[in-house]
């Protein structure tokens, strides 16, 4: 019985380290900086009132720096100190670089719709023999198979004239 409890437990704990990589990557698509504070990271994951995070523990609590480290950490993300704001006035905190979740966000995340390739749709062409008007689509783009539903429409039609052949 404890053997699937810890596996239920990993199997959730994967999942929120993959949302968790999902939630980054949104925020620092949010941002023009390679860099971000954890306390800053923190807050926007917070805010997320569409995610987990404001409610992480128990439903009560939002979810604190370590959980966040905790979850990263099988991604091999760890904070570290990293200078931020200009030359003159630049301060160390902890936090994290964008880079440092490039690596994870390409293996672990699937692209998004809107950076997967696009998908046209398939060619329709408007066919006339005289009597019937019909809109033709491709059945594939595969480029072994060129059989569009005019052709079957055509072979269809073909064994039914020559049954009715047959019965005159």
């Amino acid at each position: 019985m404890a053997c699937v409890e810890l596996s239920g437990a990993e199997a959730s704990q994967r999942d929120d380290g993959l949302d968790m990589l999902r939630s980054i990557k949104a925020i620092f698509d949010d941002r023009f900086s390679d860099r971000i504070p954890s306390n800053d990271l923190l807050e926007k994951l917070n805010e997320m009132e569409d995610q987990k995070w404001p409610g992480f523990n128990d439903g009560q609590w939002a979810i604190k720096p370590n959980q966040v480290s905790e979850l990263l950490s099988p991604f091999g993300i760890k904070p570290k100190a990293i200078w931020f704001g200009p030359h003159a006035t630049r301060v160390q905190k902890r936090g994290y670089m964008k880079k440092w979740f490039e690596e994870p966000w390409a293996r672990y995340l699937p692209a998004d719709v809107d950076e997967a390739s696009p998908v046209s749709p398939p060619s329709e062409t408007l066919v006339s023999n005289g009597s019937l008007d019909m809109r033709v689509t491709e059945v594939t783009d595969h480029p072994e198979v060129s059989m569009t539903e005019l052709e079957l429409f055509d072979e269809q039609e073909e064994r039914e004239a020559l049954k009715n052949d047959k019965t005159h």
